[in-house]
């Protein structure tokens, strides 16, 4: 079995995908979405499937926050 890639394999490979105007990217093994996300690339599950994994419904939305009411047209 070939293990993950650590952090610093995986931060080499993207700064020599970006030098080249590349996109580091692999599959999701669970669903076979594709994947670029750091941490998902050094997980092999996406968001979704990592939260399933982890028996949870749904991830975390961190970044994400629902306002309504308030909605600006300008």
């Amino acid at each position: 079995m070939i293990a993950a890639p650590t952090a610093a394999v995986i931060a080499e490979m993207q700064r020599y995908a970006d030098s080249v105007g590349l996109v580091l990217t692999t599959r999701c093994t669970r669903c076979k979405a594709p994947l670029w996300n750091p941490k998902s690339l050094h997980h092999h599950l996406g968001p979704v499937c990592r939260a399933k994994e982890n028996g949870l419904d749904t991830p975390a939305k961190k970044s994400v926050q629902t306002v309504t009411g308030t909605r600006s047209n300008g």
